[in-house]
């Protein structure tokens, strides 16, 4: 089996070897490939996140020869109501087939400390990991146990997130027996997200909107 991501990250390609070989029982390659994506380095909003998430996605299948799957791995904050920051924090993982059919999961949810939010929304960081950076003392934290780590001093790490999701993306794939609706096309669902992306929309209504 060969499965295409649309990242160099070491934890998201690894992540997604050990998601896919539990699932399906056997050996997977799993390539990497610098994506090329049209959302900022930090996504705020849902609809960036899962956006850079297909993109990621369809690049790689699209860029890797004889790929059975594409996958894409995306990390950003949405707000949310009654959390204390405002926003919470969650990676999207969207896998998609040589018939373009999209399967999406989602890793558990959290808060950032608040002098990560307000530095991105002042704009004084580009990425949440330059103000982790400082507050864990620990250099390229994104590519090592992740926000989630140093938080939950290391009872859960990056990529326990990472095989989460893709895990959770994967659920349908084993099982298709019991989703034998028709599956989204990720073409068409990233055709209306950049639509939506112009409005002000949030997760709580941007789904009557894709219908």
């Amino acid at each position: 089996m060969i499965v295409a991501i649309g990242s160099k990250n070491q934890i998201k390609i690894k992540g997604t070897k050990i998601a896919f070989e539990k699932i399906f029982n056997q050996s997977a390659q799993v390539i990497g490939v610098k994506p090329k994506t049209s959302v900022p380095p930090q996504p705020m909003r849902y609809v960036e996140i899962l956006i850079g998430a297909i993109e990621r996605a369809l690049f790689a299948l699209e860029t890797v020869k004889n790929a059975n799957f594409g996958v894409g791995i995306e990390a950003g904050f949405f707000q949310h109501p009654f959390t204390i920051s405002g926003y919470v924090d969650v990676q999207i993982a969207v896998v998609i087939d040589t018939d373009y059919k999209m399967t999406i999961g989602f890793s558990p949810m959290f808060e950032f400390p608040i002098p990560v939010i307000k530095s991105l929304l002042s704009r004084k960081a580009k990425e949440a990991e330059e103000i982790m950076v400082k507050l864990s003392g620990i250099d390229k934290i994104g590519e090592k146990m992740g926000a989630i780590g140093f938080l939950t001093r290391n009872l859960i790490d990056r990529l326990e997130l990472t095989v989460i999701c893709v895990t959770m993306a994967l659920i349908p794939r084993k099982n298709k027996h019991l989703y034998f609706d028709t599956w989204p096309d990720a073409r068409e669902i990233l055709k209306k997200l950049y639509c939506l992306r112009r409005s002000s929309l949030d997760v709580f209504t941007i789904s009557s909107r894709l219908k």
